[in-house]
């Protein structure tokens, strides 16, 4: 699976996603061996849609597999600061080996149009900022102004924190109103994946969680490659504006999951 945005720029520029089934040093030079691959994508903390997180091992050994096999990454840690200890990245084992980059959206809010990176090297970071500067100028000098103050008079780690802390609370909600339900999520991440089973109809559930105030997205809206249809959804816990509506559609999600071809109909 893979974040739509990226897929919808790597059809943009042409490049071939080669999906695999798990992230690891292993598995990489398996697909490596195969067929040569031109760079590595990867979301390594609570990675949207699966909520999959790499352990500090496997990304150790992920930096070692790039650095021997030539092949640059792109490690997009978009909820990296997220969980109360984060991990280091993986660039971080090997900072020559490829790009780093995240963002204040997931962190504190989507309003803060604000990134950072850190290149490869010097001559590259030059050449991203020059091509930058023909695309979009500049950052939001107003919003960078003001992550920067946060980020130097403490603000923000006292907002990250907030919003952590929202975060856990809402996850053991779930935990609490879902019961025994099977899905996979982190402590501190902001979804639930959740399979569904072969009964299961993730657009229909979807639709019908929609009217309930909870946000649910397929699989497929995060397949790589064209065909893949896995029965599960995405379950967003940020989205609902308070506790209570967040409570009222993790219990219309119960009421399907004990029941799933009873308690959902198409809505036309």
């Amino acid at each position: 699976h893979l974040y739509p945005g990226f897929r919808a720029l790597a059809r943009r520029i042409g490049v071939t996603l080669v999906p695999l089934e798990r992230i690891g040093a292993a598995a990489l030079a398996e697909a490596h061996h195969a067929a040569p691959l031109r760079a590595l994508y990867v979301v390594p903390t609570n990675d949207s849609p699966t909520t999959a997180t790499l352990p500090t091992a496997e990304r150790q050994a992920i930096a070692a597999w790039a650095r021997d096999a030539g092949v640059p990454v792109i490690e997009d840690d978009a909820y990296g600061l997220l969980p109360r200890r984060p991990l280091p990245p993986i660039t971080s084992f090997a900072p020559g080996i490829g790009w780093y980059v995240a963002s204040m959206s997931k962190i504190l809010s989507p309003a803060l149009r604000v990134a950072f990176l850190r290149a490869p090297d010097a001559a590259q970071a030059a050449q991203l900022a020059a091509t930058l500067h023909e695309s979009a100028v500049m950052a939001p000098p107003l919003n960078a102004a003001m992550v920067s103050l946060w980020l130097s008079n403490g603000r923000f780690d006292a907002l990250a924190s907030d919003v952590r802390g929202e975060a856990a609370w809402r996850q053991r909600l779930a935990r609490t109103l879902l019961g025994d339900a099977v899905y996979a999520a982190q402590p501190e991440g902001y979804h639930l994946w959740l399979p569904l089973g072969e009964d299961g109809n993730a657009d229909v559930l979807a639709a019908s969680l929609s009217l309930d105030g909870l946000s649910a997205v397929p699989a497929d809206r995060f397949a790589a490659t064209e065909g893949e249809r896995e029965r599960a959804v995405r379950i967003s816990l940020s989205g609902a504006l308070d506790r209570a509506a967040l409570a009222r559609g993790l219990r219309a999600l119960d009421r399907y999951l004990r029941a799933p071809t009873a308690q959902v109909s198409p809505v036309i």
